[in-house]
């Protein structure tokens, strides 16, 4: 991914949760991995959350904070 265009993200859904060690590595300035957890994806899953706004927020916050997981618990609805 590192070869493409700065806007390709890859999405890494990590149903059990994420190490912070393996959050820091992705994390950072040029972020084009977008880490999802199991809390997150059942937000989606049972409908509480849209998708697309799911991965808007995450996008928006990778972007402005280079943050490559943010838990969805922190969207402000």
């Amino acid at each position: 991914m590192e070869r493409k265009l700065e806007s390709t993200r890859g999405l890494f859904v990590a149903v059990q949760g994420v190490r912070p060690d393996v959050v820091n590595a992705f994390s950072g300035r040029g972020c084009n991995i977008i880490i999802m957890d199991g809390y997150d994806l059942a937000q989606i899953l049972e409908g509480l959350m849209d998708l697309r706004d799911a991965l808007k927020f995450k996008i928006e916050k990778a972007a402005q904070e280079g943050r490559a997981f943010v838990s969805l618990m922190e969207f402000q609805r």
